[in-house]
């Protein structure tokens, strides 16, 4: 029995996260080793990433930056809001 009472756990989202990131790379033709180099994050975090779906947050985010998911920023306030993610995980 799920412990989390959803339809997928939160390892089963880190994998389908790390596919989905690996799609994308592959699909804008980029190596493991230039978005890596590309987003600041080491290729060994990386490629764990791909394999684990283990990744800090600020990683995840500078990939994501680099894969096209990007701060739109209100200009009149102080709030900040990001295109939805959903796309990598649903």
């Amino acid at each position: 029995m799920n412990p989390y009472s959803i339809e997928k756990t939160p390892s089963d989202v880190l994998e389908l996260l790390a596919q989905k990131v690996k799609l994308l790379r592959k699909e804008r033709k980029m190596s493991q080793a230039e978005l890596a180099r590309r987003s600041k994050v080491s290729l060994g975090s990386y490629k764990r990433f791909e394999t684990t779906g283990h990744i800090s947050l600020d990683s995840l985010l500078r990939i994501a930056f680099i894969l096209g998911w990007y701060p739109i920023e209100n200009i009149g306030g102080a709030t900040c809001s990001y295109q939805r993610l959903t796309f990598l995980i649903f």
